[in-house]
């Protein structure tokens, strides 16, 4: 089983955020779950067993928009699910 639970978020307003920080939230929120499940998804077809789960947990609210650089990977990771 693959739980992808991992994530990081820097709490910048999105207009504030450098290329290096948008760069560090693809890398680690998108690309990581990418890469581990890359890695061990063909040792579970060829077992013809496993599961893949996927997790984000926030808040919506006007208090939480500088989340906004985080918000958006949840369904940029969806196509992999499938």
């Amino acid at each position: 089983m693959i739980i992808n639970n991992a994530g990081i978020v820097n709490g910048k307003y999105f207009i504030n955020l450098t290329e290096e920080e948008i760069l560090k939230t693809i890398q680690v929120n998108l690309l990581g779950p990418m890469y581990i499940t890359k890695t061990f998804l063909p040792s579970m077809i060829k077992s013809n067993h496993g599961h893949i789960v996927s997790t984000i947990s926030f808040k919506l609210g006007p208090e939480y928009f500088s989340f906004i650089s985080f918000l958006h990977l949840p369904f940029a990771i969806e196509p992999i699910r499938s």
